[in-house]
């Protein structure tokens, strides 16, 4: 778990930060991270039937819905992750996740997230590989 501070100052640090308006994502974020996690990439978004936030970290990629019971979390361990591309559509993008032997796909709506989300998903995993 992080400090609700520390994270606070990462989401400053980010050029997009999604408005999700009625839920409680972004407080939750702070539950969900190691101490020592850092957020590179946010985007509100779309998995499946839920609606929620997209969140990349130097360790994984995290999808969130934060309405109340029950929350809904998708993680993907960036070691996990075999490789991650987008595509855009009429403003939005939509992410495609290859791990676990299948591909996840992600819409998000936080205009302009997708590429940084997945160059930054690629770079980060590379840094871990590499150790």
């Amino acid at each position: 778990m992080q400090d609700t501070e520390k994270v606070t100052q990462q989401l400053r640090s980010l050029p997009f930060v999604p408005i999700l308006t009625g839920y409680n994502e972004l407080s939750l974020l702070p539950q969900l991270l190691d101490s020592d996690e850092q957020i590179l990439a946010l985007s509100a978004g779309l998995f499946e039937k839920y609606a929620g936030l997209i969140a990349l970290t130097h360790k994984r990629l995290i999808f969130l819905d934060g309405r109340p019971s029950p929350f809904f979390i998708m993680e993907i361990p960036l070691l996990e992750l075999e490789d991650i591309s987008y595509s855009m559509w009429y403003g939005s993008g939509n992410l495609l996740a290859h791990a676990f032997g299948k591909t996840i796909s992600f819409h998000c709506l936080t205009i302009g997230t997708e590429y940084p989300i997945a160059t930054k998903a690629m770079i980060a995993k590379k840094a871990l590989v590499e150790g």
